[in-house]
């Protein structure tokens, strides 16, 4: 299984199991901002990208045309909620 097959389902059942108030790996619910260090060691954990570093890497797909093969099931960016 791969670090993002196993993304998914622990970041729905965190949601589920939650009720959205557990801080997740920020696919299914935006960060929130105060929490995103946590995020990003949920995400290093696994061996997943920071959210910062994964945005950065669409901005570079943009500007320059190359393709990264990021998964396709989030498009863009990961918006991180500023509350």
């Amino acid at each position: 299984m791969s670090p993002y097959e196993f993304v998914l389902i622990d970041d729905w059942y965190i949601t589920v199991s939650s009720d959205r108030t557990q801080t997740g790996y920020g696919f299914l619910n935006s960060p929130l901002h105060s929490a995103l260090e946590e995020t990003n060691k949920l995400r290093e954990r696994v061996g997943l990208r920071t959210v910062q570093l994964r945005n950065k890497l669409v901005d570079i797909e943009k500007e320059t045309g190359m393709i990264f093969y990021l998964p396709d099931w989030i498009k863009g960016k990961i918006k991180v909620d500023e509350r």
